[in-house]
């Protein structure tokens, strides 16, 4: 039997309309699928969202109940409902649509208590979901009588901690109920201290970062930390909450240098670092710590160590041996400017920096302290120094900008206390024995207390105080 051409065109028609449908079949099947899944992670996306939402709100009810009274923290497995518009512990969980939330209370000692608030959902049958949210309360309602703050009696240890390795700490900061310490290396080499109880400090939370810091700057609700890392000089840390301290941005200093320093000053960082021939200075945008980015930077031409902005302008302790202060015009963040300098007695390195008003206080390796008038900023004038006897490795200022506190290397003064009421004049107030070289100092005016950290194996983190 012979086929005509007419009825073998139709019959490729058919076989070619087929092929079509199938394949045009196939393309809504992969779109529907593709739509299904985007629309399936949204809603995950959504529901790790609102869980978190709740679970932080679990802490929040916390608080609010702690307010209330603290013995009402009971230990135990709670849910939160709402009576007479205040919240209360109720029951053993509590459930929104398909989320059911935990509250876990227990004591940590008399005055402080942990919360831990989970929330748990089915996102499929076989997948279930999990958000936690931890923190801890203290009974803000004890009255303890603050210490004599009178340093001129005499200086002593109250408090200390020995943390695991022997790793040297590196500098210190404090506001609130916590110290934040950074140390060289180790796991972890971020530490966040409860400080509430001077006599006993305690672990809240830590962090091992990448590579090893280098200093440390606290405002607000992060710490903002320089670091060796090449690529990752300033490591910006989220301390909202002090149990669970975490990295939540970086910036790359150009050049491989490490970088030392660290002061902030509103939505900016000041960063400087070891000598690359390049950049030492950089003015870093933090208004959104997540993505901070560079405004401006200089050339400082020798290795900056620390530095500290007042007003218009930053001052730079710098290893120059013809400047070893250098003064930078930072009226114009994107374009900082060298204005001024102090070429200082011998080639010793200018290390750290600090200052108040129209005053600078200047630690060098050769264990001078040099305090400056910067009235004038591109002419700073000398008005006294103090011999702390071996190399300056921080300052810390307090009690009205009236004292300053000094972490050395001096074999039996490691921490001195100096009353610079007189700028001419400086004077040494006490000394302590600290074992080994103390490298961070942090005066707390508000705790009447100084914390200081250093190489001392057993004690790498202390609390003096006036006794």
């Amino acid at each position: 039997m012979k086929y005509s051409k007419c009825n073998q065109s139709k019959g490729s028609t058919i076989v070619e309309l087929i092929v079509a449908i199938a394949a045009v079949a196939i393309i809504f099947s992969m779109l529907g699928s593709t739509i299904v899944w985007s629309l399936r992670n949204a809603q995950f996306g959504g529901n790790r969202e609102r869980a978190t939402m709740l679970a932080n709100e679990g802490l929040e009810a916390a608080r609010n109940i702690r307010d209330a009274d603290f013995v009402n923290l009971a230990d135990g497995t709670h849910g939160l409902a709402i009576a007479s518009n205040e919240w209360t512990l109720s029951g053993s969980q509590d459930i929104t649509d398909n989320f059911t939330r935990e509250t876990v209370i227990s004591t940590i000692d008399a005055n402080t208590k942990e919360v831990t608030s989970t929330v748990t959902w089915d996102e499929t049958s076989q997948r279930p979901g999990s958000v936690t949210s931890v923190t801890r309360f203290n009974d803000w309602q004890i009255v303890t009588a603050p210490p004599v703050c009178d340093w001129t009696i005499g200086i002593g240890q109250i408090g200390s901690y020995d943390l695991p390795a022997n790793k040297h700490g590196l500098k210190v900061q404090a506001a609130g109920d916590y110290a934040y310490m950074v140390r060289n290396g180790g796991n972890p080499d971020l530490v966040v201290f409860n400080v509430s109880n001077l006599a006993s400090p305690t672990i809240e939370g830590s962090l091992d970062l990448p590579n090893s810091p280098t200093n440390i700057a606290v405002s607000g609700n992060y710490a903002y930390v320089s670091s060796k890392h090449n690529s990752q000089e300033l490591q910006v840390v989220d301390i909202s909450n002090p149990v669970s301290p975490s990295v939540v941005g970086t910036y790359d200093a150009a050049e491989k240098s490490d970088a030392g320093g660290i002061y902030v000053d509103g939505n900016y960082v000041y960063l400087v670092k070891k000598s690359s021939k390049k950049e030492e200075l950089f003015i870093i945008n933090i208004s959104n710590p997540v993505l901070p980015s560079l405004v401006g930077s200089l050339n400082l031409g020798a290795s900056a160590n620390e530095v500290v902005v007042l007003g218009n302008y930053a001052y730079v302790a710098s290893e120059d041996n013809s400047q070893e202060l250098q003064v930078i015009d930072i009226s114009s963040l994107a374009s900082p400017s060298l204005i001024g300098s102090y070429d200082l007695t011998g080639n010793d390195d200018s290390l750290t920096v600090t200052g108040f008003g129209s005053t600078v206080i200047l630690g060098r390796k050769s264990g001078g302290v040099h305090i400056f008038d910067v009235s004038t900023p591109a002419t700073p004038v000398e008005l006294g120094w103090y011999d702390a006897g071996s190399q300056v490795n921080d300052l810390s200022l307090g009690n009205s900008n009236n004292y300053v506190a000094i972490g050395s290397d001096d074999n039996t003064s490691e921490f001195q206390l100096v009353d610079i009421s007189t700028p001419a004049s400086p004077s040494l107030i006490h000394s302590f024995d600290a074992s080994n070289n103390i490298n961070g100092v942090f005066f707390s005016d508000d705790k009447c207390a100084t914390f200081v950290v250093g190489q001392t194996n057993n004690t790498e983190f202390m609390i003096l105080i006036p006794q």
